[in-house]
């Protein structure tokens, strides 16, 4: 067995691992931000998927830190009178 076939075939694995984990995490960021009517600057649920199929975790965690993070609800404290 060559030594480069075998990374090949690893490599291919780790690709359709990374793709389907991506995918996964869009349709579960999709189906929280239309349930969601405050989200971050207003963007509409298709982008924040997109981005989470770009990015991937980054899209993860920006989705979570934009939207459910301490620092979220403190950026909305501040813009609030009362």
């Amino acid at each position: 067995m060559k030594f480069t076939s075998l990374t090949g075939t690893w490599g291919v694995f780790l690709l359709i691992l990374y793709f389907a984990f991506a995918a996964y995490a869009a349709v579960a960021v999709y189906r929280d931000a239309t349930e969601r009517d405050d989200l971050f600057l207003r963007l509409h649920p298709l982008w924040w998927a997109a981005m989470t199929v770009i990015g991937s975790i980054t899209g993860v965690v920006a989705y979570w830190v934009l939207d459910y993070s301490s620092l979220r609800q403190l950026n909305s404290d501040q813009g609030r009178l009362d």
